[in-house]
């Protein structure tokens, strides 16, 4: 199973590698790890669901706003769709 974030790559004798065909996993740059939930404080989340929101107000269709909030903060569409729930279920401002 290839762990998520790491890059398969394979090696070989003309690349310098010790066997032909070996499977090998480079770890993540700091930026391309994205956060999930659970590594974001409140106010972080917060932040998430007030751009979120500021997005559709700008234009953003409900679908793709969370998109463009994703790449903004580095965090999975996922992640933006959680906080989104999060905090309607909370009333957090701006509703």
């Amino acid at each position: 199973m290839v762990h998520p974030g790491y890059t398969p790559g394979y090696t070989s004798q003309a690349a310098g590698g010790d066997t032909p065909g070996r499977l090998f996993f480079t770890h993540p740059s700091p930026e391309t790890v994205v956060l999930g939930i659970k590594n974001l404080t409140i106010s972080q989340r917060k932040s998430i669901f007030r751009s979120l929101i500021d997005a559709q107000d700008a234009g953003h269709s409900v679908t793709d706003s969370p998109k463009a909030v994703a790449g903004q903060y580095g965090v999975s569409e996922e992640t933006v769709t959680r906080i989104e729930t999060e905090g309607s279920d909370k009333d957090w401002p701006p509703l």
